[in-house]
């Protein structure tokens, strides 16, 4: 009688397990003790299995700020704190999720190898209450400490981004606030930086060159993160110039340098596609047929913009805006005339609608969207989130 072939343990762990979803991991930790530490705790595991997560397109997900409420109420920026969550892929069924409960108004601040960062605002008080990291996947959920300074933020323009530092392994939530000079107006104003690290459980200050000053203009509560770098955008002359400000994780340093030069009629959206920030740029137009002139960042030879190619054309209409873009380039679309989101397929150059019912009966208008992939990636201090902790979220899931 011939023996029965072992499958080793390496290629059980490590070439069938790392290729599973995380919701079929997290059902596989009852099986044993060891499967309950690999799954939940070894690091040589999950680093792994990340790695294969974020490297499959398939995996793309937005996470999307949306008015919870029916059509014909108007959104201004003074509600835009309080809409709900959805996560949309390409295709799939619609499930409940849950989400952490964060006082009244919730912000995304981004989202890096399977954890959001995410802060509660209070409009009244103008300051932040609090803070979290939260895995959605694994139902795990870090408070940490605003910086001092982000207690009351009446003093100028903020956001929050977060990244991973490559380098040193850690991840990182960044808060800046660009200030305002109370004598002149129209004087430019100074950037003040903290930088929390998640191994340290700390804020740190980082010394802002004096030099670096920005003028008159609007800074995007929404950051972009490329690899060790956060971006944001800033607006100038009422929406018709726009910089971008760069932040180095490892040396941290800021840096300003021009976006694309926009016609009056035109308006842009940033994004990361394959490790790439791109400006994506297209007419602001009345029900009419236009392009999305897509370019990407070099900063190999100082900060330039390399066009890639053009999307289109597409159907716009004045109340649509790009809300985000997957890995394989197809943008992520809000339609505030037909209360929908939309999905533009580069190749068949196809608009297609969501295949979720959710996002034509609940959603009134999209506020922003953030790149998201499932995966196990924890940090110290976390702690799994009950039901009655929590408020509900739809999920869209391929």
């Amino acid at each position: 009688m011939d023996k029965i072939s072992i499958i080793p343990d390496d290629i059980i762990r490590f070439e069938i397990l790392t290729r599973l979803p995380v919701k079929i991991l997290m059902q596989f930790q009852c099986v044993c003790k060891s499967w309950q530490f690999l799954i939940s705790r070894d690091p040589i595991f999950i680093k792994a299995h990340v790695a294969r997560s974020v490297m499959d397109p398939s995996n793309d997900r937005v996470i999307i700020r949306c008015h919870p409420t029916l059509r014909h109420k108007h959104i201004s920026e003074d509600n835009i704190f309080n809409f709900p969550l959805f996560v949309c892929s390409k295709v799939g069924p619609v499930n409940e999720f849950d989400y952490p409960l964060l006082s009244s108004g919730m912000v995304l601040a981004g989202s890096v190898n399977g954890l959001v960062c995410l802060y509660s605002y209070n409009d009244k008080s103008k300051s932040i209450p609090c803070i979290g990291i939260w895995n959605p996947a694994t139902h795990r959920y870090k408070d940490v400490r605003p910086p001092l300074n982000a207690y009351n933020i009446k003093a100028g323009d903020f956001s929050f981004a977060f990244v991973f530092d490559s380098i040193k392994k850690d991840y990182k939530v960044i808060y800046i606030i660009k200030t305002r000079n109370k004598n002149k107006a129209n004087k430019p104003g100074q950037v003040v930086a903290d930088v929390y690290s998640c191994n340290a459980r700390s804020w740190a200050h980082i010394n802002v060159s004096s030099s670096f000053e920005l003028e008159n203009g609007e800074l995007f509560k929404y950051a972009i993160t490329v690899g060790n770098r956060v971006y944001w955008n800033y607006s100038m002359a009422y929406g018709r110039k726009h910089d971008v400000i760069s932040f180095d994780i490892g040396h941290e340093v800021f840096r300003l340098f021009h976006a694309p030069d926009l016609l009056p009629n035109q308006k842009m959206a940033t994004g990361n596609l394959n490790n790439l920030l791109v400006c994506l740029v297209h007419e602001y137009c009345w029900d009419k047929t236009t392009s999305v002139d897509v370019y990407a960042l070099n900063e190999t030879n100082g900060e330039t913009w390399n066009k890639m190619y053009t999307v289109g054309p597409i159907s716009l209409t004045r109340r649509m805006h790009i809300v985000q873009c997957f890995r394989n380039g197809d943008l992520f679309f809000s339609d505030y005339k037909e209360y929908r989101c939309l999905r533009f397929d580069p190749k068949t150059h196809a608009l297609l609608r969501s295949n979720s019912h959710a996002f034509d009966v609940d959603c009134l208008a999209v506020a922003y969207g953030i790149g998201y992939t499932q995966t196990l990636v924890s940090v110290m201090g976390m702690k799994h989130i009950e039901k009655n902790d929590c408020e509900r979220l739809l999920f869209i899931q391929s």
